[in-house]
């Protein structure tokens, strides 16, 4: 990996659900994105980004947006 931060654009991860048990609206449809960036501390890399989506498609009582932030360290496994 480069001295630079490596930026992620437009990254996307949402969860359409659906709920077979359900009577009538059984659908989740979120619709959005988001940005990230892959950086490094010491020499162990971390990603860090930000989504946020509207629901689409919900239930009645289902909330309408969803922000959602993430942050992940790379363990190394061995010392090689």
């Amino acid at each position: 990996m480069s001295e630079e931060s490596t930026k992620n654009i437009g990254e996307s991860a949402p969860i359409v659900r659906a709920n077979s048990w359900a009577d009538g609206q059984k659908w989740l449809v979120p619709a959005g994105g988001g940005i990230g960036r892959v950086f490094q501390i010491k020499s162990d890399p971390w990603a860090l980004s930000v989504q946020g989506y509207c629901n689409v498609i919900k239930p009645d009582g289902e909330r309408n947006w969803l922000i959602r932030l993430q942050l992940v360290a790379a363990i190394p496994i061995g010392s090689g």
